[in-house]
């Protein structure tokens, strides 16, 4: 059999790669997908040739020796081993760009390379170097601004969680100070991983966010568990929570909407899929009518209860202050309710210029729900008084009652099922990256690295995510299986913070667009506050919780080298 000889690709072909990323045209879209299906072989000789040119046109020199296209050996080299080949010449501000695709590793020749049949212009699998960025480019539409990103921060964390876990965290802590001080220094802690996701986003803006960072730092294997989680538990396990706590909210609102709590969370599900299924703009679209919607009704609730409210004077005897040792478990359900926000990193692709962007909309946005949930949480205070707070797990509606009179109820259910709505779509437009990038590294079915040509969006991964979500929905026992996760999830937190600690110690030439500041006070203390809701999830759960957590990791674990062989054993 004749050997096939490896592909060049000169400075002109890589000239106009790189214009086809800037222009999205079409042609060179179809070139480039029928390349890159062609031998492995090919492909894999296609992205050496690739890197080196780059290199080349700033400067660098190919690390490698070059081979010749006709004849097979390797070309004459000059003095000190370097290749005599003429310097390219780049256009103005060209080298910027290509020294950014370097940095960025937009060409690992690590990554695997796994073969596939013609799929068309619209697809995108297992495809993160070359050709997985030019997929991006090419089947991108439009994109997210600072202000969509920032709403879109706000709506992953803003969602029902104020309405409800206030209660527990004044149970723990029945004084006002301490009551308020748990939610500051959950204030504190979201804005350290704030600072923390928004370093590591300006350093890897690409697809999947948390398992790029962690897959920079540590490897594949705690990426792939993230992956696994939030597919199997977290993501959809969320989605089929909120779509339930949605569907018996809206079946409060009308008589003729009772009964048919099952059909409005079915069709929360599918009706967001496929909203998300038509691009992120749209669904950022209808995230900002949801955020501006909840903003609007709790400005309405903080002027009635803290302007027009007449708090009762009678004086209140002294509370003493509670124990120190409660404040672990309180910060339990705060932390909770201001988790969310590092969401926007996984879409990272579909943000304009997101070095910039995402960092900006992470601190806008957990500023903004910080000064939100104070507010909110100093309006509980003053309508219902710590004590009555304390015993009422529904005190939502007696809030409503007391600033709003007798509609105060109903508009509270509805802003809560505005809320819902919100967050559940920020979870189930982002979640599907993680599933993407997993396919794109081999750690998944190659199917699920697949962008829709006309907009974007990852329509397999999205498929998969919302038939997972319909059966724990339908099946029952979702938010049993988010009880179960926590303690994985947080550990996966710590090692988050810890792979910013890592990365700046082991790479420290790495591109930083952002940086934390007060360095390494932030990333320590997201990460101590991460380790600190494991301990606390350890002490409060019963060990059939904490086991069944295990349990799914190891699932997960055990999955991990069967796949990786399988991977393999499809690349060689």
């Amino acid at each position: 059999m004749q050997r096939r000889s490896h592909v060049r690709m000169d400075a002109a072909t890589v000239a106009a790669f790189i214009r086809a990323h800037q222009m999205h045209m079409e042609v060179h879209h179809l070139f480039w997908i029928d390349a890159l299906h062609g031998p492995r072989q090919q492909a894999a000789s296609l992205r050496r040739e690739a890197r080196r040119e780059l290199r080349r046109l700033i400067g660098e020199g190919p690390a490698n020796p070059v081979h010749n296209a006709a004849t097979g050996q390797p070309e004459q080299q000059g003095q000190g081993g370097q290749q005599q080949r003429p310097p390219a010449q780049t256009a103005p501000g060209q080298a910027p760009v290509l020294q950014a695709m370097l940095s960025h590793q937009a060409l690992d020749v690590r990554a695997p390379v796994l073969s596939a049949p013609a799929m068309g212009p619209d697809t995108g699998e297992n495809l993160p170097s070359v050709e997985g960025a030019a997929h991006e480019q090419l089947c991108q539409g439009p994109r997210l601004t600072l202000i969509d990103a920032t709403l879109m921060v706000m709506g992953g964390v803003l969602g029902v969680g104020i309405f409800f876990t206030p209660q527990a965290v004044a149970a723990l802590l029945p004084h006002p100070g301490a009551f308020l001080g748990a939610w500051a220094i959950g204030g504190v802690v979201a804005l350290s991983g704030g600072l923390t996701f928004a370093e590591l986003a300006g350093s890897f803006p690409r697809r999947g966010g948390a398992f790029e960072f962690l897959r920079e730092a540590f490897g594949p294997f705690p990426a792939f568990l993230l992956g696994w989680l939030a597919l199997g538990a977290i993501s959809t396990g969320a989605i089929a929570v909120i779509a339930d706590f949605f569907a018996n909210t809206a079946a409060g609102l009308h008589p003729s909407l009772a009964g048919h709590e099952t059909w409005l969370g079915v069709l929360l599900i599918c009706g967001l899929t496929a909203l998300h299924a038509t691009g992120i703009k749209h669904s950022a679209l209808f995230q900002n009518g949801c955020m501006l919607f909840k903003v609007g009704a709790i400005g309405v609730l903080l002027i009635a209860g803290l302007v027009f409210f007449q708090a009762p004077t009678t004086p209140q005897a002294p509370v003493p202050f509670p124990p120190l040792a409660n404040f672990p478990r309180a910060m339990l359900p705060v932390l909770f309710s201001l988790g969310g926000y590092q969401l926007i990193t996984a879409i990272a692709p579909e943000v304009r210029q997101p070095t910039r962007t995402i960092p900006r909309a992470l601190l806008l946005g957990i500023a903004g729900v910080i000064a939100i949930y104070l507010l909110l949480n100093l309006t509980w205070l003053r309508v219902l008084g710590l004590e009555t707070l304390a015993q009422d797990p529904g005190f939502a509606a007696q809030i409503g009652q007391r600033t709003l009179g007798p509609a105060g109820e109903t508009f509270l259910r509805v802003s809560m099922a505005i809320s819902a709505l919100g967050v559940c779509t920020v979870v189930t437009a982002t979640s599907p990256s993680f599933y993407v990038a997993m396919a794109r590294q081999g750690l998944f079915f190659r199917s699920f690295g697949r962008l829709r040509a006309s907009s974007g969006a990852p329509l397999n991964a999205l498929l998969c995510q919302a038939a997972i979500a319909l059966a724990y929905f339908l099946l029952g026992g979702a938010s049993e299986i988010l009880e179960r996760t926590v303690f994985p999830e947080w550990i996966l937190n710590a090692l988050i913070g810890l792979s910013l600690l890592s990365l700046r110690r082991r790479r420290p030439d790495l591109p930083r667009p952002f940086k934390s500041p007060a360095w390494p006070l932030f990333p320590l203390l997201y990460t101590l506050a991460a380790l600190t809701v494991v301990i606390g999830n350890l002490l409060e759960s019963s060990w059939s919780v904490t086991g069944t957590g295990i349990l799914l990791t190891a699932a997960g674990a055990l999955l991990y080298l069967p796949w990786r062989r399988y991977s393999h054993s499809i690349n060689t």
